[in-house]
């Protein structure tokens, strides 16, 4: 969980959190067999199925749609559309690759989990921060907006 005392009065803050790989490999595991019993075992809820979701939506288009509808939500007032508090950018980065790859973003709640989609034919989840399958990465670059 990200650790939102740590935000300030105004603008973003931003900050980065490494993951525990042995963590990610068991993540690896229950993901492979589409084991979301063996997720949820882990802190990883679904939040949304697949079939559920627009066809061949990745991670980045559902954050801009949910962006979206959030905004829309605050300006029409419905109830229950999630509020993003800010954002999760997960990358590698290794001593031996200076390069950063981006494969994957999710949004950061009120409660400090990040709500994100895994693939185009993966599921929406929530989750802490550092609870992603490896192919995400082993860091992420947390942007919070900071409440005024």
């Amino acid at each position: 969980m990200i650790p939102l005392e740590l935000v300030g009065s105004q603008g973003y803050d931003s900050y980065v959190v490494s993951f525990n790989q042995s963590v990610q490999r068991q993540i690896d595991h229950h993901y492979s067999l589409n084991d979301v019993a063996g997720l949820e075992s882990m802190s990883v809820r679904l939040i949304a199925r697949v079939n559920e979701r627009p066809y061949r939506e990745d991670c980045y288009l559902y954050l801009m749609s949910s962006y979206r509808d959030s905004l829309l939500g605050v300006m029409q007032s419905q109830a229950g559309l999630v509020l993003p508090r800010g954002y999760a950018i997960y990358y590698s980065r290794t001593e031996a690759s200076p390069k950063v790859d981006m494969p994957h973003v999710g949004m950061v709640l009120e409660n400090g989990l990040i709500r994100s989609k895994w693939g185009q034919g993966g599921h929406v989840f929530e989750h802490p921060v550092d609870v992603v399958p490896t192919i995400y990465g082993n860091q992420a670059l947390i942007s919070v907006i900071r409440r005024i």
